[in-house]
C-alpha cells in the first residue's frame, strides 16, 4: 500500500514537472515563430538589420535569421505578385511528387499500382463533371 501511494505520488509529480516542462518550451518556440516573422516583415519593409528590436538572446537570434532569410527570397505577404499560384498549389505539387517519389522506391509494382490509381482518380473526377467524351 505504501509503495503504491508512493507510485500516485511520483506519477503526479512527474506529469506536473512534465507539463511545466512542455509549456516553457511551448512559450518558446512561439516567441522564436515571432520574432522571425518580425525579422522577415522588417527585410521585406527595407528596414536595416540595426533596427532589431531585440538587444540579445534568442528573441534576437531568432529575428536576425528572418531578416537574413527574407533578403534571399520574394515577399511572399502579396498574393497577386507575378508567378503566385498560392501556397496551396505548391503543397499540392510537393504532395504529388513525394508520392511518385514512395511509389518510384517501392519497385515497378508499387509504380503501376499509382499510376493506375491516379489514372482511375482522373476518370472518376472527368465523370463527375460529366465529360465522358474526353478520354
Amino acid at each position: 500500500m505504501l509503495v503504491r501511494g508512493a507510485v500516485a505520488v511520483g506519477r503526479t509529480l512527474g506529469g506536473w514537472q512534465q507539463r511545466r516542462i512542455a509549456a516553457a518550451q511551448d512559450a518558446y518556440v512561439e516567441n522564436w515563430k515571432t520574432a522571425w516573422t518580425e525579422g522577415c516583415n522588417a527585410s521585406w519593409a527595407s528596414e536595416p538589420v540595426t533596427a532589431a528590436p531585440y538587444r540579445q538572446g534568442p528573441q534576437r537570434d531568432a529575428w536576425m535569421a528572418g531578416w537574413n532569410w527574407a533578403q534571399t527570397q520574394p515577399d511572399r505577404r502579396d498574393p497577386s505578385r507575378p508567378g503566385s499560384n498560392g501556397p496551396a498549389a505548391l503543397r499540392r505539387n510537393g504532395e504529388r511528387r513525394r508520392h511518385l517519389v514512395s511509389a518510384a522506391k517501392g519497385g515497378a509494382l508499387s509504380l503501376t499500382v499509382y499510376a493506375a490509381a491516379r489514372w482511375f482518380s482522373r476518370l472518376r473526377r472527368r465523370s463527375e463533371n460529366g465529360d465522358d467524351a474526353a478520354n
